[in-house]
Order: structure tokens, then C-alpha cells, then sequence
């Protein structure tokens, strides 16, 4: 296996077992190696020339990904991520954010607000062009997603919020292809989406913030479902896609 370079342009981050860990992350994904394969510490080390140490942290971070397990005195194994647990990824981010858009929404802290006003009027003038790329989309979405967990009030909240979506496998898979936000009629529903987000938090509208916040993640679900479908050609269990009950 001949070495490769690490590009520090092209990955999510600037340290190098972070590099690793997204090239193997991609690796992973695209089916490269199957689910169970070992990792070998020295065989990767030699292919993107580090000492095993760098190559030992990527594999924690991977592991925090759920894309490897580490077994004692064994190494470390592939976990390909199928599509029910990416789904289960996207419930348990619903609940977290619409538990902390509801924190927000009752302390309103007016700088955070304002902050969201702003994210969602440039998520609006983006989607008023009807080529607008899913990427751009997607990009203010997390934006609007990492302000709502920065200002929940909750610490707890914040700091888990933060290593869920840092960690998560939605970031891989988008890097190999977009998976929502690909028709106008999506993206301007997200736009509205938000700025109907935007004044619940505003108004101290909690429940209502939490159900909004709820429906905008189970969306991006369930777009993103279709496509990982038609790619892998499988289906997501029914029990995966979990909607909030209707009010009674």
C-alpha cells in the first residue's frame, strides 16, 4: 500500500490525527473496507506517514463516530454505519436541539436572537436563487443549528450537542454526494422553516420553538433517506423514522 499525503485544505480539521480520521471516515463510508476489518496501526502509519500515535487518536475519534470499535489487547475494527443507525443519529438530534431551542426561547438572549435573524435572512436571499447549491443550504442550517446549541443556557446540553455534531456521520456523507436541499421547493421550505423558528424563539414561544426545531431535523431525515436509498439500495426499518405525536 503506497503512502498518501494529507491534504490539510480538503479536511474538516486542522490537527493531524483529525485529517486521518476523516480520510478513513470517508474510507469507511464509500465501502473500502467491510464491516469487522482490522485496522492495523503500522499499516497506516506507513501509508500516511506518521508514527502510530497520530494514527491511535484518529482511531478514538473514529470510534466516537461509531464508525470503529476498539477491542483491549485486540485493535481496532470497522463499524459500517447502515441506514437505520444514521436515521437513529438524526432522532437523537432532534430531541437534543429541540430540547435546547426550547431552553433558548425562554431566556431569549437577545444577541443569539439577532444572530439567528441574521443566518436565516441570508438562508432566504440564498434560496431566492433557484440554483441555489445544497451545500450553501446545508452550511446555514448547521450555522443556525451551532448558535441555537452555543445559546441553550444548558451546559450539559451544549457540550453534548457540540460532540454529536462534531462526531456525526452526516458530515462524511455529505463530502461524497448532497443528500437534501435538492430541489428549490426544499430549500425555500427550510428557509420559511427557520424563520418561523426564528420568531417562536422570539416571542418566548417554547413548545412551539421545540416542534419547530423537531420538524426541521426529522425533514433533513428524511430527504437525506431517500437519497442514502437509492445509493445503497436499502431500506430504513419503519421504527427508525420517529415523528413527534400530534397534539391532542
Amino acid at each position: 500500500m503506497e503512502s498518501v499525503a494529507l491534504d490539510w485544505k480538503t479536511s474538516r480539521t486542522t490537527t493531524v490525527p483529525g485529517q486521518i480520521a476523516d480520510q478513513l471516515a470517508r474510507r469507511i463510508v464509500d465501502g473500502e473496507f467491510a464491516d469487522g476489518h482490522p485496522l492495523r496501526e503500522q499499516e497506516l502509519a506507513s501509508f500516511y506517514g506518521v508514527s502510530r500515535g497520530p494514527i491511535r487518536d484518529a482511531f478514538h475519534a473514529l470510534e466516537r463516530r461509531g464508525l470503529v470499535e476498539i477491542l483491549p489487547r485486540r485493535g481496532a475494527y470497522v463499524i459500517k454505519p447502515t441506514i437505520d443507525s444514521i436515521a437513529d443519529v438524526f432522532n437523537v438530534q432532534a430531541v437534543m436541539a429541540g430540547l435546547a431551542v426550547r431552553y433558548m426561547a425562554r431566556t431569549a438572549p437577545r444577541e443569539a436572537i439577532t444572530q439567528l435573524d441574521e443566518v436565516t435572512r441570508q438562508l432566504e436571499k440564498l434560496v431566492e436563487n433557484r440554483e441555489a447549491e445544497p451545500l450553501a443550504v446545508a452550511t446555514l442550517s448547521w450555522r443556525l443549528l451551532s448558535i441555537v446549541a452555543a445559546n441553550c443556557g444548558n451546559e450539559h446540553l451544549r457540550r453534548t450537542m457540540r460532540d454529536l455534531f462534531k462526531n456525526s456521520l452526516w458530515g462524511v456523507l455529505w463530502g461524497s454526494q448532497p443528500l437534501d436541499y435538492l430541489t428549490p421547493e426544499r430549500r425555500e421550505q427550510m428557509a420559511a422553516s427557520c424563520r418561523s423558528l426564528h420568531e417562536a424563539i422570539a416571542t418566548g414561544q417554547d413548545e412551539r420553538a421545540e416542534r419547530l426545531m423537531r420538524d426541521i431535523i426529522f425533514a433533513s431525515r428524511d430527504e437525506g433517506m431517500k437519497v442514502i436509498r437509492k445509493l445503497r439500495g436499502q431500506d430504513v426499518h419503519p421504527e427508525r423514522i420517529i415523528y413527534d405525536a400530534p397534539d391532542q
